[in-house]
């Protein structure tokens, strides 16, 4: 009788973007996933969970003030579980060179409350701070357009919601939070946005140690 074949598990990068709001977090990503592709990269491009949260009109300014933060109990359970999903379905997609690229981690939501109570929540799940923030592979962090780029700073997504100033407080918090993460990349505003998807290709190229071609 023939051995049953085992099925095989390799390590796929998984590369997540983080950044204070209209940073070009999401236009980003899918600028670089199509340049992969080009380059024979099976790319999995999970959409942003709070942003589905916040489409559903869950916004969480208007629900921050009730008991046990409901958005955020609901955020970190559907970004892990989402997390869970995409890594599964990346196992199981075509070909040998695959990276899954996350708009936002887990973790940015611990620079909107007070990290000792994400802690506890995410404990519940069996991780903690550290393990869970150096889940992910590389971390690209997009600078909000509030820092430096003021003009062309805008609220016109449903779930950008920040003034500059607030803006400029969630960038604040989102370097502080992942911090100390083993491969972080810091992407500042150039002159255009075209340069700074660039910037962030290249990155990205670097990681994967791929050459970069513009």
């Amino acid at each position: 009788m023939e051995n049953a074949k085992k099925s095989v598990t390799t390590k796929i990068p998984r590369v997540v973007f983080t950044g204070g709001p209209c940073a070009g977090k999401t236009t980003t990503i899918k600028y670089i996933g199509k340049k992969l592709n080009e380059l024979g990269f099976h790319c999995v491009l999970p959409a942003e969970v709070s942003a589905i949260l916040i489409d559903a009109a869950l916004l969480p300014n208007k629900i921050r003030p009730l008991r046990y933060r409901p958005f955020e109990k609901a955020y970190i359970d559907t970004q892990l579980f989402w997390e869970k999903i995409f890594d599964k379905m990346a196992q199981e997609a075509e070909g040998d060179r695959k990276v899954v690229i996350y708009d936002r981690g887990v973790i940015d939501l611990a620079a909107y409350m007070p990290v000792d109570e994400f802690s506890a929540i995410i404990k519940k799940y069996g991780w903690n701070f550290n393990e869970l923030r150096d889940s992910y592979d590389l971390v690209v962090h997009m600078v909000t357009a509030a820092q430096g780029a003021e003009k062309f700073y805008n609220l016109d997504m449903p779930a950008r919601y920040a003034g500059l100033e607030e803006a400029r407080w969630n960038e604040k918090n989102l370097r502080e939070i992942w911090q100390g993460h083993p491969n972080i990349r810091i992407i500042e505003n150039p002159p255009s946005i075209e340069q700074k998807m660039e910037n962030a290709f290249k990155a990205v190229c670097g990681f994967l140690h791929i050459p970069y071609h513009s």
